[in-house]
């Protein structure tokens, strides 16, 4: 995971415990935009936004989305009575010398400790990327390069609307092809993705 954080050139994190109470902390301090998890008691500890079955193959990538504020709306259940739920559903169990008092705890005191800042996620590198998915994925070259540059081209898009004008910034650097629409004649262009 360390590594696929890396390609990406994602900010990292670490924590020894339960993974799924550091990023329910992270997401609600508003840190993260949610914890991508398999594991159903990322609400119990405090999570705002769930991804599960998160699939990134070629031949079906999806990923389920849950929302705490759907859950409230929908189910009218907060995070209290989650826990009370999976307590009585015996989702979480209690054991002898853990008892229901503890277990309640364990869920409603957040006792994870947040950063004060998460570093900032650099920008990814596209061959690094296509090496890395080519390695792990077995996605061909062109596939991942089709998946990545609207990404690359959304992050430098706003990167640049910050004010920041790093050198590796993707650029039309020609003229594909002319296509008028709707009365105007925005052009097609070439990207040149180089080593980026």
């Amino acid at each position: 995971m360390l590594r696929t954080a890396g390609s990406f050139r994602s900010s990292l994190c670490t924590k020894s415990g339960e993974a799924e109470a550091m990023c329910a902390a992270l997401n609600a301090a508003g840190m993260v935009d949610g914890s991508i998890t398999n594991d159903g008691d990322a609400f119990l500890h405090g999570a705002h936004q769930v991804y599960r079955n998160f699939n990134l193959s070629s031949e079906d990538p999806h990923v389920e989305c849950f929302s705490m504020d759907d859950i409230e709306e929908k189910l009218s259940l907060d995070r209290s009575k989650l826990v009370a739920m999976a307590l009585l559903l015996g989702k979480v169990r209690s054991v002898p010398d853990f008892t229901q008092t503890k277990v309640i705890s364990k869920f409603l005191d957040v006792k994870d400790k947040c950063p004060k800042k998460i570093q900032s996620w650099k920008r990814s590198q596209l061959v690094r990327l296509q090496n890395y998915a080519l390695r792990k994925l077995e996605w061909p070259e062109e596939y991942t390069e089709e998946k990545i540059l609207p990404l690359l081209t959304l992050w430098d898009l706003l990167d640049i609307s910050r004010g920041n004008t790093l050198v590796q910034h993707l650029a039309p650097y020609r003229i594909v092809k002319k296509r008028p629409r709707q009365g105007k004649n925005p052009n097609k262009t070439g990207r040149n993705v180089g080593n980026h």
